[in-house]
This record gives structure tokens, sequence and C-alpha cells, in this order.
């Protein structure tokens, strides 16, 4: 995982404006499973960026996470597919209008629940609108994420966006594109640890990641 040396942690602002965009348009936002950062143990790994850091999922809370999404998915959305109208913004070139598809001037729609499987046939069948396809997938699915680490809130926002059409991607730019949105200052990382070590026969603490040079 790889950053440029002029990224900087984002500040409670920015975590809370994302936050409020997303509720605000939760009926057009996809189902989001928040508290991802509950799964433990195995631990969550922190990559180090100099002062700063990126939380990411051990490969074992990564099996958990989209074990949950797809048990969400299947429980609490596939039930309702038929009342779902998904969109995205298109580039002007879209014409396919069969159904469940249609589209106007600036949007695609898709009528009801869109799996991942069908998305595979859609992109197959017209490869020219992967990414069209890519993001109304993306409006379907459960997406795992935490405030707390700030855990995939950089996708989230990005799907968030591409709901709004292609001028709000302009307007949101400073959100959209910056990977700041989920980097965390190490200093605040290091207090997440729950675990304090302490000999309680000598009286002192053997471990204390706050206390740790790193």
């Amino acid at each position: 995982m790889s950053f440029g040396s002029m990224i900087c942690p984002a500040s409670e602002k920015q975590v809370k404006q994302i936050l409020s965009i997303s509720i605000a348009i939760e009926k057009n936002s996809s189902s989001q499973m928040t508290k991802a950062d509950l799964l433990t143990p195995p631990p969550w790994m922190l990559n180090q960026i100099g002062n700063n850091g990126v939380f990411y999922p051990h490969p074992d809370i990564t099996g958990v996470l989209e074990q949950k999404e797809h048990y969400y998915q299947e429980t609490f959305i596939l039930p309702f597919g038929n009342l779902i109208t998904t969109q995205t913004y298109h580039k002007g070139d879209f014409t396919i209008g069969a159904p469940p598809l249609s589209y106007d001037r600036s949007n695609v729609y898709y009528q009801g629940f869109l799996s991942k499987e069908t998305v595979i046939q859609l992109k197959k069948q017209f490869p020219d609108h992967d990414d069209v396809f890519d993001r109304l997938y993306d409006g379907c699915r459960v997406i795992s994420c935490s405030s707390l680490f700030r855990y995939n809130l950089l996708l989230l926002m990005r799907i968030v966006v591409d709901k709004l059409g292609a001028e709000a991607i302009t307007r949101f730019s400073n959100f959209y594109t910056n990977q700041e949105m989920n980097v965390i200052s190490l200093s605040k990382a290091r207090r997440y640890c729950n675990m304090l070590i302490v000999d309680s026969n000598k009286g002192r603490v053997i471990f204390d990641l706050t206390r740790m040079k790193i």
C-alpha cells in the first residue's frame, strides 16, 4: 500500500461531513455495515506512513466481513429487490434501454436488485460500459465501514457522490479524490489498543502501546 508524502490525517470535521452527507441521501445510497472495527480478534492492521497510518483488516477479518456483507444483502436487501431503483451518471454515450435498464441524458437506472452475477454478464455483453455497471452494483451492495478506524470512508464517499451525478464529482472533488479521508494520526491510532499488560506483584505496567516508541 503506497501513498504520497503529503498525506495528512482527515480532520474530525471532514469525517462528520462525509457521514452527514451519507445520511442526508440515505434513500439513494448503498447499505452500510458500520462498526466493522468491532471484529476482533485477529487484530486490525495499521500501515504506518510517517506520523500517520491507514487501517485495513487482517485477511481473516476480511473473510468475516465478506460473509457478513453477504448475509445482510441476502436477508435485508434481496427480499425487497423489486422496490429498488439504482442510478448513476453516464458520459453521454449510454444507449441501452432494455428493461431493467433505462437511461436519460445524464443518468442510467437499474430497476430491481443488481447482483454480482448479473453485473458480470452485463459487462461481458456491453464491455464499453464496465464503469457504469460497476457503479450501479456499488449502489446495491453492502459496504463495511468504520468511522473509528476510517476504514472504507473514501469508498463510501465515492459511491455517495457517484449517485449525485457528474456535477457533484467536481463539487466534492476534495473528498472524492483525496486519500487522506482514510488516514489517521499515529498518535491517535495508538490509543485504540485495548490491552494493558501489568505486573500486579511489582505494581508496574509491562505493556502500554501509548507509551512505546515506534
